[in-house]
């Protein structure tokens, strides 16, 4: 299998999640493994800058008609009451809750993640910190921004029709799981450099991306990320690389 670089995926993934309610189109399946800490990469250092906001944590936006667009700065050790947050779905628990979970039905989603590093453990017995952004009929846009010490995230991003573009940190290590059923996968040039592919199962494009571990007993523990895209392609690169037009691009489809 050949790593992507704007040629089309072979893979034609398994069916999208139904978005008829929230307990299927709001949450995410869950990881593969779960991270513990994230292995750094010498050299990258990304210092805590001011923010617009506060952090804050298990924040959920949904919206019938309408973009989400912002910054999000998620502390995930943050302990919130439960009577504060959103009621749990029938068979959820606490510990399912995504930190972040932001979905529309009709309209595009933009944001720029922040993850504040702390040496706390995480609220509600987390292992690491699950994001979750979704439309139904718009574009996914998402940066994610781990500042010294994060937890190491796991992002799940859903798109019936629309393309979804991920910016990755250059701490990321992990695993990319891919499934356009209608579009291409596109690296970077510095995604592609740092990526090898895995092979095609279950309907998805796997790769890694980073440094490749040893077996270990217990797993692996690192990043995630699992898009699943039904008319769209699915864009991959650092958050330092150009973003080729993405934002302006974005800004004029929905009026920014």
């Amino acid at each position: 299998m050949i790593v992507p670089n704007d040629a089309e995926s072979s893979a034609k993934g398994e069916a999208p999640y139904n978005n008829d309610d929230r307990a299927q189109e709001g949450q995410m399946p869950p990881p593969a493994y779960y991270p513990q800490s994230n292995p750094s990469i010498p050299g990258v250092v990304v210092p805590q800058p001011p923010f617009k906001s506060k952090p804050t944590n298990f924040l959920e936006l949904t919206k019938d008609n309408g973009h989400l667009r912002g910054e999000y700065v998620i502390d995930p050790t943050l302990v919130i009451a439960s009577s504060y947050l959103p009621p749990l779905i029938p068979g959820q628990t606490d510990y399912d809750r995504n930190n972040l979970n932001l979905y529309t039905k009709n309209g595009h989603v933009q944001a720029d993640i922040w993850l504040v590093g702390s040496n706390a453990p995480l609220a509600m017995g987390k292992r690491h910190t699950t994001l979750s952004l979704g439309s139904r009929n718009g574009t996914v846009v998402a940066r994610i921004h781990p500042c010294n010490g994060a937890a190491p995230f796991f992002l799940n991003i859903y798109a019936r029709n629309g393309q979804v573009t991920v910016f990755l940190p250059r701490s990321f290590n992990g695993a990319l799981l891919l499934s356009p059923e209608h579009g291409r996968i596109a690296f970077s040039d510095g995604i592609k450099a740092a990526s090898r592919p895995l092979g095609q199962f279950d309907g998805r494009g796997k790769y890694f991306v980073g440094h490749l571990p040893g077996e270990a007993g217990g797993g692996w523990f690192g990043d995630e990320v699992r898009v699943d895209s039904g008319n769209g392609h699915i864009r991959v690169r650092y958050v330092d690389e150009s973003d080729d037009g993405i934002g302006s691009l974005l800004g004029r489809l929905i009026g920014f």
